[in-house]
């Protein structure tokens, strides 16, 4: 399920006044509108909308959810816009920390990598052995290794490669500063 677009087909339903204008205006079958929508109430737990053959209207929870997703839906699209040009490129600047030597043996050849394959973006690599607050220091992505703190969410993906995610500190020692383009 893909709530966003679940989110947005809903909305669109409520705009349109109906399931098969909504349908009309996306693209989609009425079997795949009710289906998404059906997925939709499973994943609240409660009827949104109610349906008879010649109306629609909203449960007291379906009105909350329209009301919700706007707002939501919009802040999507604004960011969408940020980040992304006309033409779908991407845009603006990701902040990255990693230690000294890891950064500047795997992590900046990544980069230069990424900012040849998208150069309306920019990248600045903080290269850091000490402990950082990722979010007091807006850094989009920290890298770092050596043992886990608590709070750190592991995650496995391909042969051997390791995501670590927290919030906070994560890392040890002294701080340098090397920027991308």
């Amino acid at each position: 399920m893909d709530l966003f677009s679940d989110m947005r087909l809903f909305a669109s339903i409520v705009v349109n006044g109906s399931m098969a204008a909504a349908g009309r205006e996306l693209g989609l079958s009425p079997a795949s509108i009710t289906a998404r929508i059906k997925a939709l109430e499973h994943h609240f737990q409660t009827p949104l909308l109610i349906r008879s053959t010649r109306s629609l209207s909203l449960t007291p929870e379906g009105r909350a959810l329209y009301q919700s997703a706007k707002r939501v839906l919009a802040e999507v699209d604004d960011l969408m816009s940020v980040v992304h040009s006309e033409d779908g490129s991407v845009r603006g600047t990701l902040r990255v920390t990693a230690p000294f030597d890891l950064g500047r043996q795997h992590v900046q050849p990544m980069i230069d990598e990424f900012l040849y394959d998208t150069p309306h973006a920019r990248v600045e690599l903080v290269l850091s052995d000490r402990a950082m607050d990722l979010v007091s220091e807006s850094i989009d992505v920290g890298i770092r290794y050596g043992p886990l703190i608590d709070g750190v969410r592991v995650l496995e993906f391909g042969q051997g490669q390791i995501v670590a995610e927290a919030m906070g500190q994560v890392g040890v020692g002294d701080e340098g500063t090397s920027k991308g383009h």
